[in-house]
């Protein structure tokens, strides 16, 4: 019996021996990893020669995201930044970069085809962000126009634009993530054109 009960102790000592060897490997995968979003466009593009302008950055009006990262482990993907919900009924729903790993947060809006923008307004959640961005339209990659924010606490932003053909609204944020105030929250970005 006394062979039995050794046999059995020694059993447990590499169950979780084996067992804290796995979570710890786990865990570091976990802690390593960054979160990088591109979405797809899972609508088409709203007609050319609208008579009245619309929020091009939509889902439904055909628009995706490119996010150089996101707080996956809290669940603030930049899909909710193209959902329409200016007011959304959780704080989850908002776009969170990953401020382990991210050092220069940008977040991208792809809208359907080339686009008139008159207008971007970016939702911020106030208690947290005051920060300052670039925001830039750009068609194939080459900026057409820039502005600065504010980085004011202010939970709506509004740019008067004119950018007279743009397929891409982004987002490059300047911020220092061991910050007192080092939190982007971003609720929802409307581009405003036809």
């Amino acid at each position: 019996m006394d062979n039995l009960e050794r046999l059995d102790a020694w059993l447990v000592r590499i169950i979780v021996g084996v067992y804290a060897v796995l979570s710890l490997l786990g865990f570091l995968a976990f802690v390593s990893t960054k979160a990088v979003s591109l979405t797809q466009a899972v609508a088409e593009a709203p007609p050319t020669g609208l008579e009245e302008d619309v929020n091009l950055a939509l889902l439904e009006n055909g628009a995706w995201i490119e996010a150089s990262s996101y707080a996956y482990h809290y669940i603030h993907h930049p899909l909710f930044v193209i959902d329409g919900l200016t007011s959304p009924p959780s704080t989850k729903e908002q776009w969170v970069p990953d401020k382990r790993s991210d050092e220069a947060p940008s977040l991208a809006v792809h809208l359907a085809r080339p686009s008139l923008i008159r207008e971007v307004v970016v939702y911020h959640d106030p208690r947290y962000t005051d920060r300052s961005y670039i925001l830039s339209c750009s068609l194939g990659g080459e900026a057409v126009t820039s502005v600065s924010g504010s980085g004011r606490r202010d939970a709506r932003e509004t740019f008067d634009l004119a950018c007279e053909s743009a397929d891409e609204v982004r987002l490059d944020f300047d911020w220092n993530p061991d910050s007192s105030g080092g939190h982007i929250r971003i609720y929802e970005i409307m581009v405003i054109g036809r």
